[in-house]
């Protein structure tokens, strides 16, 4: 984002102003963009305000982190808003804005959204209460996404669907955690990884991207398929007794055996998982990422 114009240059840092909420708007056959946010935004709080006539005083918020190394994340929300018959809905680059009874369906995308973050408050979510219904939901790198109480209809999932693309993406390794969420199928294929390197070189991992059901969400999975002694559906994105899963490059994962369980091929289980999860490895245990940045390296070093 900018640092403003004209009289405001220098005074406001336009990618971090606050989003209250945008509500009740509909978006339909546009053809190409729906509800959709160019550029970065990232709501900061920042001393923005009326009695400084919009400006900011200290332009120093405008970071990303407090001097401690707090997130000034400043969250806001897309309500109730409607999509129907475009190609693109989502943001180029967006965190803490949540999508909140967001009804998204038959459009090319039903999301696509290029990067985005954690919540600064550490538990929101970034899309509740909404319905995807058939298309493409095209998710975002870094952090941790999450997706609580709602429902999935002859829709998939596509991980890190703009890492290394351009300037966009980080580590490639996105956690999306599913909370309350129903999925009913109709397309054959529930989720893809990336296949493709569009950069110059093999210092990344396209295809990286967590999803796993959250703690309840997997216990309830996990003990249904101990009653039924046999994987199969409960109406949530894995089947029994599942709780993760993740592109099958990480093949290291199925020699691993621990207390909550183990890592299988989903080509080991049927055809028809392994068509659904793009031969994707599924885990008992709850998986997460370990993140580690440098400084000052580039993928020439």
């Amino acid at each position: 984002g900018t640092m403003g114009r004209g009289v405001s240059a220098g005074k406001v840092c336009t990618s971090a102003a606050a989003l209250a909420r945008m509500q009740g708007n509909t978006f339909h056959s546009n053809g190409r963009f729906g509800t959709y946010m160019l550029g970065n935004n990232f709501p900061k709080d920042t001393d923005q305000s009326v009695a400084t006539d919009g400006w900011m005083l200290d332009m120093g918020q405008c970071d990303g982190f407090t001097a401690v190394g707090n997130d000034r994340g400043y969250g806001g929300a897309i309500v109730n808003s409607f999509d129907y018959g475009t190609a693109f809905v989502g943001h180029y680059n967006a965190g803490d804005i949540q999508y909140l009874g967001h009804t998204s369906t038959d459009n090319l995308n039903l999301m696509y959204w290029k990067e985005s973050k954690s919540f600064a408050d550490g538990c929101s979510a970034h899309f509740r209460g909404g319905l995807y219904r058939s298309g493409n939901m095209a998710l975002p790198d870094q952090g941790t996404m999450i997706i609580e109480d709602t429902r999935f209809e002859n829709a998939w999932l596509e991980a890190n669907h703009h890492c290394n693309v351009g300037v966009t993406g980080m580590l490639c390794m996105p956690l999306y955690i599913l909370h309350n969420v129903t999925w009913v199928g109709g397309s054959s294929t529930w989720v893809t990884f990336q296949k493709e390197n569009t950069q110059q070189h093999n210092a990344n991992q396209n295809h990286g991207g967590i999803f796993a059901l959250s703690p309840p969400d997997a216990a309830a999975n996990a003990a249904h398929a101990e009653a039924a002694h046999a994987p199969f559906a409960l109406g949530f994105l894995l089947p029994a007794p599942y709780a993760s899963l993740v592109s099958h490059h990480f093949s290291y994962l199925l020699h691993f055996r621990t207390p909550s369980g183990a890592c299988v091929l989903a080509a080991s289980l049927s055809p028809e998982l392994a068509a659904r999860f793009d031969g994707g490895i599924l885990c008992e245990p709850q998986l997460r990422p370990l993140k580690v940045y440098s400084r000052g390296l580039a993928s020439a070093s």
